[in-house]
């Protein structure tokens, strides 16, 4: 087998393998009496089939024809709110395209579950769908037209009219970019979309929306490398962040772009993005390498549910990581050379509606939100990393003091990397609430490896200049008042806590092998805010002084 291939599928049995067979068992049982109420379990089916197909988990062989069973039966119910046919019914025919390439299990099983799920109807048989075409569903929808597509996988004829009015309805989330809409934009569901448009159009689709879509994707491919961190993850922002999973929709969207541009012939670009795949694919790689495997990028036991939404727990999210590197898989065009190449620079912005600002050079990357979701973010710098060493010993995801994911700290700050002022004498940082912004320059230049921008922040009176290059990011902040400049640290990710050493002028943080070190003209001091990002609990030093503000980050691995 093809060693990237190979590759995705030992993604997918690390992700199986934070499930013991004991609570395989107890999942299946508990689904065989409640029935299935969510789409995790069709989901860990399905992988588990796929994996058996290709050579893996013959432990399973005998359990797994009882889960599938136990899968089409319930995905033929009238379906409720949370029951997930939306999700499942695409899942379980990939798992039976593959089960039929390898003969595994016998012909007339497979075509008796092809026809369970080939004359499905599709207004009857999934949820949060377009009905007529003045309906304004979610991105649920493009699920359902996507599972209706892939019917032809197993040899029925997909409703063309039902795909058509989804997409009709799905095609409008779309900004001036290709990037998808959701509620509050955020960055997971717009590469969860865009990923499913990929699958759509892989598996035939070739209707009346296919030049927008395929054009959208385009436009938001590109955009997708430029967002990436120096260490390949997706950007922080919005619901679903942080969790293993999420890098897998960069790969399996670079990975259809890389095909994309193969064939037209432009082996540059098609290199570049199987080399953000691979980064990406990285990502979950050093996740799946702890024990024990959790489905968020933490190390809070699994129980606690720490940095999770109510329902982004471990049954449901840590199998998805499977199913979203397989979406990767199948897009895979094994005929591509993969191997790592460096990063171009970058100092792009996203449309107002994701509000984002990304530099990338020298090695670092930096992530700036304009206007946070203060249920999961605040505004100010949230990610810088640099390639190679630990991506959260700066920060990887701020702060809120509204967060509706689970924390442990009680009530928490807004942190992030962030300028601030006085007010009434109190500090109030960038952080705390949303000011104008405006861009007054952005700049990648490619000849000095340096990416620089410069804004206005309205409401706090100053200008802040960024410079990413090799010696880190250099910070400064101008205006005629006191001048703040936020500092966060990584305090605990849930197993650790960082060693911290300060002086006048430096803070220095180590964290798991890694090194954050701030310089800055003003002096350094402790304040006492603290914070729950989904990666741990954050802390924050500030820095002071009069008129301008110089503030350096540098990030490197301890020797």
């Amino acid at each position: 087998m093809n060693e990237v291939k190979k590759a995705y599928l030992d993604i997918m049995e690390a992700a199986l393998s934070a499930y013991s067979r004991e609570h395989i068992e107890e999942y299946f049982n508990r689904c065989g009496k409640d029935g299935v109420t969510e789409h995790g379990f069709p989901r860990l089916t399905s992988d588990i089939g796929i994996l058996i197909a290709n050579g893996r988990q013959s432990e399973l062989k005998e359990l797994f024809p009882q889960m599938m069973e136990l899968c089409i039966r319930e995905v033929q119910k009238p379906p409720t709110a949370t029951t997930g046919n939306n999700f499942s019914v695409l899942e379980l025919i990939g798992c039976i395209t593959e089960l039929r390439a390898a003969g595994t299990v016998d012909e007339a099983r497979l075509d008796r579950w092809c026809e369970a799920l080939g004359t499905l109807d599709p207004y009857r048989a999934y949820t949060a769908i377009a009905l007529k075409p003045e309906d304004r569903p979610n991105n649920w929808a493009i699920f359902a037209a996507v599972s209706e597509q892939m019917k032809t996988a197993i040899g029925y004829t997909p409703d063309e009219e039902f795909i058509e009015l989804q997409l009709s309805t799905q095609v409008i989330h779309l900004d001036e970019n290709g990037m998808y809409r959701d509620p509050n934009e955020p960055m997971v569901y717009d590469a969860v979309s865009r990923g499913l448009f990929c699958l759509l159009i892989k598996h035939g689709y070739r209707g009346k929306y296919l030049e927008v879509i395929d054009s959208a994707l385009r436009r938001a491919g590109l955009m997708t490398v430029d967002m990436q961190s120096a260490t390949g993850e997706l950007p922080f922002g919005g619901r679903s962040n942080g969790f293993l999973h999420n890098e897998g929709w960069i790969a399996a969207i670079c990975e259809y772009e890389a095909a994309r541009y193969a064939e037209m012939g432009d082996e540059l670009s098609a290199m570049e993005f199987k080399s953000a795949a691979l980064r990406a694919r990285r990502v979950a790689e050093r996740w799946l390498s702890h024990e024990p495997i959790r489905h968020i990028k933490n190390y809070y036991p699994t129980s606690s549910g720490y940095g999770c939404e109510e329902y982004a727990y471990f049954d449901k999210y840590m199998i998805t990581c499977a199913s979203v590197f397989y979406i990767a898989y199948t897009l895979c065009d094994p005929e591509l050379e993969e191997r790592i190449y460096p990063q171009g620079n970058v100092a792009t912005v996203t449309s107002e509606h994701f509000h984002k600002l990304f530099l990338r050079a020298g090695g670092y990357s930096l992530e700036l939100e304009l206007n946070a979701n203060r249920h999961y973010d605040s505004s100010g710098i949230g990610k810088l990393q640099r390639e190679g060493a630990n991506g959260e010993v700066c920060i990887s995801i701020p702060s809120s003091s509204e967060a509706v994911f689970k924390t442990g700290v009680g009530a928490c700050d807004n942190i992030s990397l962030c300028p601030g002022t006085l007010l009434d004498g109190e500090p109030i940082y960038l952080s705390d609430g949303s000011f104008p912004i405006t861009v007054k320059e952005r700049f990648a230049d490619a000849d000095s490896a340096s990416a620089t921008l410069e804004i206005k922040l309205g409401g706090l009176e100053m200008e802040w200049k960024l410079r990413l290059s090799e010696q880190g990011l250099t910070s400064e902040l101008k205006g005629e008042r006191k001048l703040l400049m936020l500092l966060p640290y990584l305090h605990y990710d849930g197993e650790e806590e960082s060693e911290i050493a300060v002086e006048r002028n430096a803070l220095t943080v180590k964290h798991r092998g890694s090194v954050c070190r701030y310089t800055s003209s003003g002096k350094i001091t402790e304040t006492d805010r603290r914070g729950s990002s989904r990666c741990g609990i954050l802390g924050a030093y500030s820095t002071i002084a009069y008129f301008s503000l110089r503030v350096g980050v540098e990030i490197f691995n301890e020797e």
